[in-house]
């Protein structure tokens, strides 16, 4: 189990480090300034009706102010640190308790 965390977490690294990469093509390499993508806008290029569709579900089935106060912040957050984090966390949870002498 503690294998499949590992690797999950450094999957998710490599997939931030992937996304600052397509970020820092994106925008300096092509003489604008550097920023990082957020995302809500990754997603809406993948596929915009799903994000379109969760604003009403969530707001109809849970709450206006679980979209509001939580998943809005989040779309709007870049999605590389989103992606570290999540790795930092897979990898904390794969190592385990520390061996004692």
């Amino acid at each position: 189990m503690r294998k499949m965390f590992k690797a999950i977490g450094y999957g998710f690294m490599a997939l931030a480090a992937l996304r600052v990469w397509f970020d820092i093509s994106a925008t300096a390499f092509k003489g604008r300034d550097f920023g990082l993508a957020d995302t809500g806008a990754i997603w809406a290029g993948f596929h915009r009706e799903s994000l379109l569709a969760l604003q009403p579900a969530v707001e109809r089935y849970m709450s206006p102010w679980i979209w509001e106060n939580m998943i809005t912040p989040l779309l709007l957050t870049p999605l590389a640190p989103i992606l570290l984090v999540f790795g930092i966390f897979f990898l904390i949870a794969g190592a385990g308790p520390p061996k004692l002498r």
